[in-house]
């Protein structure tokens, strides 16, 4: 185990079982010949459709334009692309967002700005069909509000939103406006006729910094902001167009990084206040009792080298899922500083965590990363996007169709086996499998016939399971290896104190 992951992994006595999950190499850019990511934005996010699909939003530049992107990745068939944005100097679609699904379509909400100052800002909402390729539909709204952070469709032709208003010099105005009018053409930019502020159900000054979530299949909405005037973290929350409830102190601070999410009947919200050494906080909101509760869910060990301020989190009802970043010293937070990436699951009954999985070790020169965690209500998927100096790319890390799962997944082996890869020989993929009988640190490396390491495969922390690891035939700078014989070494456990620790190698053909 490498030193950095022994000072930073508490072994818990008690571990999940997990489903096999794997990191799959989805997409690749290279600067010269196509788009890449940039620190210029930050758009980018992940969700799961209701086949369990993933669905990923994100950004990429090439020649000072930048362009916004859906990636839809289905079942067994190639990922379908749907653009949804992008702008070239100051002018056109900015800051898109998933909204949710509707009729079984994704929405996504983009707005525009100009060069030109206009009475209104106008937004633009993206249906896409998931069913059919690359359909997508595109209707409008027109706003006196810029930041629109909630959008959700209510029937054909209206939408609810909640939105910010920042005036010059001012404080932030929050509004909740339902019966919004959507057009379905593009009208005049510079024609006021066409505003439409719809019924605004709330409207209050004196908050910043705002998340917002809709419960799905439910028409419950939540907005949680840090209320200015007592420095606390407060909420609202209705329901059908009505305020049902509110509070301008749910946590006492309402400064930091808070994150919401939503199961049935519940909402929750993920709070890390901006002290050194504090605890995650997690506040849930009954929403048939209208009451909640408050707990420290964690806390970081002590000596360890996790980055907690760049954590997100997706929540089930019974599990919570942290993604932590971990850097490779206490030097800088930077993301030429990051080492890998940890999972860490959390009991919501016993607050305690119960596994832990290392899903990436990051290259050397990776200067930008983007990572997302959500879930489908069972298992929980992460994407990840990485850029260094040859190349950006998009992973994904998780458990579904991408995946294969078998039924015999679910039992614990008795002993460390590698199957023999398939296909052998091969081209371009090859399958290799193996077996943990517990918790261990496993190391999966191709070397080629004079025993030079060609790519590590895995670095990672795995629970007692069936596992596959798919090699695409590259090598650690994604170029093609040459025709030839090739090995595959597995390493799991610690050494042990004769100095060996268990080791098994198969040999594979690759064919071009």
């Amino acid at each position: 185990m490498k030193p950095i992951l022994q000072s930073l992994i508490v072994i818990v006595t008690a571990i999940t079982l997990l489903p096999a999950q794997e990191l799959i190499m989805l997409d690749t850019y290279f600067p010269d010949s196509d788009h890449g990511f940039s620190d210029r934005y930050s758009t980018f996010s992940s969700t799961m459709a209701e086949s369990g699909n993933l669905l990923a939003l994100y950004g990429l530049i090439a020649w000072g334009e930048v362009s916004y992107r859906v990636r839809h990745y289905p079942q067994n068939e190639p990922a379908t692309a749907y653009s949804v944005g992008g702008y070239l100097g100051n002018s056109g679609w900015y800051d898109p967002a998933i909204s949710g699904f509707y009729n079984q379509k994704l929405l996504v909400r983009a707005t525009y700005y100009g060069d030109l100052i206009e009475p209104y800002t106008t937004h633009r909402l993206s249906s896409l069909d998931l069913t059919a390729d690359n359909a997508h539909s595109e209707q409008f709204f027109y706003t006196k509000y810029s930041h629109v952070r909630g959008l959700w469709k209510t029937d054909s032709s209206h939408a609810s939103i909640f939105s910010e208003n920042q005036p010059v010099g001012g404080v932030g105005l929050l509004n909740f406006i339902s019966n919004i009018e959507l057009f379905n053409d593009h009208q005049n930019l510079h024609d006021s006729s066409f505003v439409v502020s719809g019924d605004t159900i709330v409207h209050f000054s004196g908050i910043t910094n705002y998340s917002t979530t809709k419960m799905r299949d439910s028409n419950s909405f939540i907005a949680v902001f840090h209320v200015l005037q007592n420095d606390s973290l407060g909420f609202i929350y209705l329901n059908n167009d009505s305020v049902i409830t509110q509070s301008n102190s749910i946590l006492p601070d309402g400064r930091g990084r808070y994150q919401i999410h939503s199961t049935d009947g519940m909402f929750w919200v993920l709070h890390l206040p901006p002290t050194i050494g504090a605890a995650i906080k997690l506040w849930n909101f009954d929403t048939n009792t209208l009451t909640s509760t408050v707990v420290d869910i964690y806390t970081s060990p002590s000596g360890s080298n996790e980055y907690i301020n760049g954590y997100f989190s997706s929540l089930t009802a019974d599990e919570l899922v942290l993604q932590i970043p971990i850097l490779a010293d206490q030097s800088s937070m930077d993301p030429l500083n990051w080492y890998g990436l940890i999972n860490k699951r959390i009991s919501l009954s016993t607050h305690s965590v119960t596994a832990i999985d290392t899903i990436f070790i990051f290259e050397d020169q990776t200067d930008i990363i983007r990572h997302r965690i959500s879930n489908d209500g069972k298992n929980f998927h992460s994407l990840i996007g990485t850029r260094t100096p040859d190349y950006s790319r998009l992973y994904y890390y998780g458990v579904n169709n991408l995946v294969s799962i078998d039924s015999h997944k679910h039992q614990v082996p008795i002993k460390h086996v590698v199957i023999e890869n398939y296909p052998n020989p091969f081209n371009p993929t090859t399958t290799i499998s193996y077996d943990l009988p517990e918790y261990t640190h496993v190391t999966l490396t191709i070397y080629d016939v004079t025993g030079r390491e060609v790519v590590t495969l895995q670095d990672v922390e795995r629970s007692a399971g069936y596992y596959e690891v798919q090699w695409n035939g590259t090598d650690a700078r994604g170029n093609q290896v040459s025709t030839g014989v090739y090995f595959a070494q597995l390493q799991a456990g610690a050494p042990q104190p004769d100095g060996v620790q268990f080791s098994e190698t198969i040999k594979m053909v690759h064919l071009k």
